[in-house]
């Protein structure tokens, strides 16, 4: 962990080495959808290999510095729908009304910063190469809906953090206005991510 926290602070040097000649403060809001994977954090009296995976809708906000005409820097934060899945409480995994169950809900939470190489291929497009670095935050709440005893309760609070990378475009609407379209993937400990977003960014 520390070693990819040490690699993304030594990126960042790289990115004054040219002139800073369009040089801006930037914010921006986007939407978009990520298919997450979170790993199950209870043991064997639940179903062997139980995930929580679902294609959860965020939205996120965004400020940055335009260091130059190829190079920024962007911090974020994105807050996701909420995820919701029943485990059952079952050895071999067949489903009954007799069996009890346990319904858990989780709130996710992102916080990022990432250094952004665009380049330009028409006058008003750009294609987009990212890499950052992503903290996210996994909410948990657990109600057991069985028979007494055997259902589980509690909440939780958990983080996984690491490297992630992304690529895309950028629409120049008009001067300072910019649609940006962008994928980005990450696999870190407790969660798996791979997101699809629109973001609107304007220059200040």
């Amino acid at each position: 962990m520390k070693k990819d926290i040490y690699l993304f602070i030594l990126l960042l040097p790289l990115s004054v080495l040219s002139k800073a000649d369009e040089s801006s403060l930037f914010w921006g809001i986007g939407i978009g959808v990520d298919n997450l994977e979170i790993g199950t954090s209870y043991d064997s009296n639940l179903e062997a290999g139980q995930k929580i995976k679902d294609n959860s809708q965020f939205i996120e906000v965004s400020a940055g510095y335009q260091l130059n005409r190829n190079l920024s820097i962007e911090a974020k934060y994105a807050d996701y729908e909420k995820m919701r899945k029943t485990y059952i409480l079952s050895a071999d995994g067949i489903a009954s009304f007799f069996q009890p169950r346990n319904k858990e809900e989780v709130e996710v939470s992102k916080i990022s910063a990432s250094m952004i190489y665009s380049h330009k291929i028409f006058s008003n497009i750009r294609l987009n190469a990212l890499m950052g670095y992503s903290i996210f935050n996994i909410d948990r709440t657990v109600q057991g809906t069985g028979e007494v005893g055997y259902g589980l309760h509690g909440t939780g609070l958990e983080s996984a953090r690491g490297l992630y990378v992304g690529a895309g475009a950028a629409y120049e609407v008009y001067d300072k206005f910019q649609v940006n379209f962008l994928w980005s993937n990450s696999s870190r400990g407790q969660i798996d991510t791979n997101d699809f977003r629109v973001a609107f960014k304007k220059s200040i």
